[in-house]
């Protein structure tokens, strides 16, 4: 059975015994800014003793409801006992306000995107101390929320900005994820000394890198789009298993990857790696999996002769 998530709105007339049985195996239902009552009241019943279910709230403008409907964050109200929940506002106003969460007795997983204000207020979250995932974007957390990730059950982490020199230790943190701006880089391995994925976009102001040395525990490592990469950092651990380096468009000293020696997946796109390049990556590490892409033809015609020599897959992963 599909993994796609039950889909209903506000044109929902009923919920088949197919989708009560996909909700049921794949926990998971995405509504689109409401349902009619008699539906809200069969959902609510049917998820009722669902443990780990996931609901996407879809926020639109353009729809008609009525008396009959239970529009928005009302929804809430019936599925008290979701855990898991991502909101994408796509209306022409922004969101500003979710305090509508706080009719919900737990959260794990939160995570909002879309047409957000500026100044969101999150203060809701901070009822919840089971909360370990939480991703936010299209907006900034304000530092006066940083109780909400100081939580130490805070397990994963997304946001656009991060100020480490404004958090605690986390022992638990394992993956961490920044979409533009990361400051006081070079705390990171005291602030999360067993952090195992990190991933770093458009991050334009980054440009001392040698803070990854001292992630001891990374398996996996993402950054693209960053200008200020220019070397391969010095990474002396050997965990790390897949390392993506995407759209860094000055990166050219990459002798230190010639040592990782843990390394099965790898990925570069559009930085300045020469043929000579390919061939001593491609004899120095017995990689598994290798995607490559360059504006150099003749980069590209060399990375296809050396991944059939060495019989390494190349597929975008």
């Amino acid at each position: 059975m599909s993994s796609t998530p039950i889909r209903l709105n506000i044109k929902t007339k009923e919920l088949s015994v197919s989708h009560i049985s996909s909700i049921r195996q794949n926990k998971r239902i995405s509504i689109c800014n409401g349902v009619p009552k008699n539906i809200m009241a069969k959902l609510a019943s049917i998820v009722s003793d669902i443990d780990g279910l996931n609901l996407l709230l879809v926020l639109e403008d353009d729809f008609y409801a009525d008396e009959n409907t239970i529009l928005d964050f009302e929804i809430l109200k019936f599925l008290p006992n979701i855990k898991n929940i991502q909101i994408l506002s796509f209306r022409c106003k922004p969101l500003n306000n979710i305090e509508d969460l706080a009719y919900l007795n737990d959260i794990k997983l939160f995570g909002i995107a879309g047409n957000l204000g500026k100044k969101v207020d999150f203060s809701v979250l901070q009822k919840f101390n089971n909360l370990s995932a939480l991703s936010i974007d299209n907006t900034i957390l304000d530092e006066k929320y940083y109780g909400i990730i100081n939580n130490k059950n805070i397990t994963e982490l997304s946001l656009r900005k991060l100020q480490l020199s404004s958090l605690d230790k986390n022992l638990n943190l394992q993956k961490l994820e920044i979409l533009n701006e990361l400051s006081n880089a070079e705390d990171m391995a005291s602030k999360f000394p067993n952090i195992r994925k990190l991933s770093l976009t458009n991050c334009k102001k980054l440009l001392d890198f040698s803070f990854i040395s001292n992630c001891l525990n990374l398996y996996d490592l993402y950054i693209n789009s960053v200008p200020g990469l220019t070397a391969i950092p010095d990474i002396q651990f050997a965990k790390l298993h897949t390392l993506w380096l995407l759209n860094c468009k000055k990166l050219e000293n990459i002798h230190l990857l010639y040592r990782l020696s843990t390394l099965k997946r790898l990925a570069i796109t559009f930085a300045k790696i020469t043929p000579e390049d390919l061939d001593n990556i491609f004899s120095a590490l017995k990689l598994e999996h290798f995607y490559f892409m360059s504006e150099n033809k003749a980069s590209n015609k060399r990375f296809e002769e050396l991944a059939e020599k060495y019989q390494c897959g190349t597929d975008d992963f």
